[in-house]
């Protein structure tokens, strides 16, 4: 199957991003003078001879490596964070580079919003802001079995291939006003500028009555905002429409649904399907399970499996 992916992450149309991955990649190309995040010096000073940046995020550097075990025990936590920004980056880039995929998650946008029997677009007077959660769950369904009867340890360092699901939540979406004034942009912050981005960019390409919707890709503990135009076709597969779609997707819905009416659960299952029969990884989304992805197969399996409930708060209900 053809498979249209922007392998070098270049603009979707209709997608529109600000995260931590992008900073870290401007901060490692910007043309500054660097100095040593624990002592100051920079090159040239007091025989410091080159400054080299940390592996793990490129965010800062140091000029020795006792500086850098030094700064470590306070580096650590933020060192992990913007890992894990480019881990969620790399996965939410390759999925919706894929037409396809894309698809499927805006229909789904549309059918969690309930907007899919609207008759003519409408001038937005909110954005609406919806969750998609992010798990790698095993490959093998021989490793899913071991976690889940704790065969496996999740805390554990065994590796276990994947590949990515996704899941929109159950709760109510929230909503964020369209600012009014100068002084209300501001109090909505940088967010705001995403929707403003998204929106002018919609409207410049005769597209001004597409919907603007916040997403926030979430793994983990970490997450990464979006700001995602909802098309027509997004529309006509909410509403049962499926020419736009390839013939393997459009066999797929019926046969992921089966007697059940096509909902956000179904839509997104197909989609999760897709990239499973991806065995060459031509879509990019195979990853090693984290202890974060190892942790919530196991929960989430023994919860089926044996009624246990995972600790109050740990997961949010999704689709």
């Amino acid at each position: 199957m053809a498979n249209n992916l922007d392998i070098e992450h270049l603009p979707v149309e209709g997608v529109h991003i600000l995260n931590d991955d992008n900073y870290r990649d401007y901060r490692h190309n910007a043309h500054v003078a660097l100095q040593c995040e624990n002592c100051g010096k920079k090159k040239g000073d007091d025989g410091v001879a080159e400054l080299k940046r940390c592996a793990g995020c490129y965010k800062v550097a140091f000029c020795s490596r006792e500086c850098q075990k030094t700064l470590w025990p306070t580096h650590k936590a933020d060192c992990k964070t913007m890992q894990e920004g480019r881990f969620i980056a790399e996965l939410v880039q390759n999925f919706y580079s894929n037409p396809l995929l894309l698809r499927m998650l805006r229909a789904a946008i549309v059918l969690r919003l309930g907007l899919q029997n609207s008759a003519a677009p409408v001038p937005q007077t909110s954005i609406p802001f919806i969750v998609v959660h992010l798990h790698i769950v095993p490959l093998s369904e021989a490793d899913k079995e071991k976690l889940v009867h704790k065969q496996l340890d999740a805390a554990g360092k065994e590796r276990i291939p994947g590949y990515l699901e996704v899941g929109i939540n159950n709760e109510t979406p929230d909503y964020i006003p369209i600012a009014r004034t100068p002084a209300e942009e501001r109090q909505l912050g940088l967010n705001y500028a995403l929707y403003k981005q998204a929106r002018r960019h919609a409207d410049e390409h005769g597209r001004e009555g597409n919907p603007i919707v916040f997403v926030a890709f979430g793994h983990g503990s970490s997450s990464m905002l979006s700001a995602i135009e909802i098309t027509p076709d997004a529309f006509e597969i909410a509403r049962g429409n499926y020419s736009s779609l390839s013939p393997l997707l459009q066999q797929l819905i019926p046969d992921v649904a089966g007697a059940n009416p096509v909902g956000v659960r179904t839509l997104l299952a197909v989609a999760n399907t897709f990239i499973q029969l991806d065995l060459n990884d031509e879509l990019r989304l195979r990853r090693d399970m984290t202890q974060a992805d190892k942790t919530f197969v196991r929960d989430t399996g023994r919860m089926v499996a044996f009624g246990e409930k995972p600790p109050a708060g740990r997961y949010s209900r999704s689709a």
